[in-house]
């Protein structure tokens, strides 16, 4: 059986609502399915903003899967899982402010490893 990643906290201390949320996301199995989309989309576009990924998504899927905001959590995600880095920071497309850019760390840690 292949091993699941363990997911970093989502939720604030003390913070009943966001803990359930969390609990419910991660449950259902959207937590890890948000995140393999995601990543799929950084690896075939590198250097894109959180908001620009949202984009992406809303481009192939009407409506959208992902909100902006599922994007921001889940990008939280897969930084702190190791599987992308910052890559930058430049002035956004969508919302013309300065973001950060992200991009897929390859590696052999990737094999056999499910998010």
């Amino acid at each position: 059986m292949t091993p699941k990643a363990s997911w970093p906290p989502a939720s604030r201390p003390g913070e009943t609502t966001s803990k359930l949320a969390e609990q419910g996301i991660t449950e259902s199995g959207k937590r890890e399915t948000h995140a393999k989309i995601i990543l799929d989309i950084i690896k075939a576009n590198p250097d894109l903003t959180a908001s620009e990924i949202a984009a992406v998504e809303y481009g192939r899927r009407w409506p959208a899967l992902l909100s902006e905001a599922q994007v921001h959590k889940r990008t939280s995600d897969l930084l702190n899982l190791g599987k992308i880095k910052k890559s930058g920071i430049r002035v956004c497309t969508i919302n013309d402010t300065l973001r950060a850019t992200w991009r897929a760390i390859e590696g052999p840690d990737e094999q056999g490893v499910l998010l």
